[in-house]
């Protein structure tokens, strides 16, 4: 049986990124695999999501950033715990220092389903590049540079990494443009593997009661912004429902009813029974499609750069007329996902044989 460790950012308090690595290991054991995910803890991961010290609190800078942009995050990690212990780990914990002895340990190693490739994101770490493992072992699935463009000064470094992959599938039409100008070659685009799954999802959902009993529109954000709040809060007050936001930010919204400390099967839960969506998160985007929900989508504002991942999912699904951009007025047809699922079928179907690895 094949030995095969993935690498992916799966120590964080992120929904979507606890999800795919979920997702990823459930089909490659599907398939036959023996498969863990690599336990690599990053020095600028693990940074990201450490609890701020007393000085991030006395900074005259955060503290404007907490007041006017509600900035600050709460640590969700305990409500991440359980499902967590879902996913298999390697019994080895690696940091920079020991990584390299991974590589006898493996047939294969797959990087990816996240932003790991961006390097606003990882750092300038190698390793994201799979820059231990020998060539023949390189591959990675559904990986994500996150933006559009890599900067001059980065070109050659990611270069020198990519070019000796086995195999290299991106999650976005705009990373294998990248991949290609970087490489001069080819690879495909794969779907995220949370979109490989979805009887699993539904059954996780129902594995709880229902969190929230009345009908309801809910708000799922990467980013605050007044006019997803007014345009869900008007879709709520026209049909008569309540507004339902995830919301680990220190502060609160008028009108809306915030959830803190939300675990996984609680988020699968509210998406699964939500009357409507508003999101401008790709993994927003993605489990509404995935489990057929009515939908809007707001793209971020700049400087944001990372809206070309969800403007390739609507893209691929035949379904940018979701987007909200300055319409008013918001019209309350149903999506029909005939045409979605089809081409959810096929691509499902050319994702799940390049995880056939050879």
């Amino acid at each position: 049986v094949m030995k095969i460790a993935t690498l992916t950012f799966h120590r964080t308090t992120n929904y979507g990124a606890l999800f795919q690595t979920f997702a990823l290991q459930k089909v490659l054991e599907s398939i036959g695999y023996e498969t863990e995910v690599l336990d690599y803890r990053s020095n600028i991961i693990e940074a990201r999501y450490k609890k701020p010290s007393i000085a991030y609190f006395i900074s005259p800078k955060n503290i404007a950033k907490i007041l006017f942009k509600n900035s600050f995050i709460r640590n969700n990690s305990k409500t991440f715990a359980n499902f967590s212990k879902k996913i298999k780990l390697s019994p080895i914990v690696y940091d920079a220092s020991n990584i390299q002895s991974a590589n006898a340990l493996y047939d294969r190693f797959i990087v990816g389903s996240d932003q790991v490739w961006n390097w606003e994101c990882m750092g300038v770490d190698s390793n994201y590049l799979l820059g231990f493992a020998d060539s023949n072992k390189k591959i990675s699935y559904a990986a994500s540079f996150g933006i559009t463009k890599i900067p001059q000064k980065l070109e050659e470094w990611y270069k020198h990494f990519l070019v000796n992959f086995k195999s290299v599938s991106v999650r976005e039409c705009s990373g294998k443009k990248i991949y290609n100008q970087l490489t001069n070659k080819e690879c495909t685009v794969v779907l995220d593997p949370t979109l490989l799954l979805n009887e699993d999802w539904v059954k996780i959902a129902h594995s709880i009661e229902r969190v929230i009993s009345e009908k309801y529109v809910l708000v799922y954000l990467m980013k605050e912004t007044p006019s997803i709040f007014k345009s869900a809060k008007l879709y709520a007050c026209t049909h008569g429902y309540r507004v339902i936001y995830i919301n680990d930010r220190l502060f609160g919204h008028l009108g809306v009813k915030s959830l803190y400390y939300t675990s996984p099967e609680q988020w699968l839960n509210l998406f699964y029974y939500a009357e409507c969506i508003f999101t401008n998160s790709f993994h927003g985007t993605v489990f509404s499609i995935n489990l057929h929900k009515n939908f809007w989508i707001e793209t971020l504002p700049p400087p944001s750069k990372v809206n070309s991942r969800i403007l390739d999912i609507l893209d691929m699904f035949g379904l940018k007329d979701r987007i909200i951009d300055k319409r008013s007025v918001l019209e309350d047809t149903p999506i029909d996902y005939s045409k979605a699922d089809e081409i959810l079928d096929k691509q499902r179907h050319i994702s799940v044989s390049y995880t056939h690895l050879r």
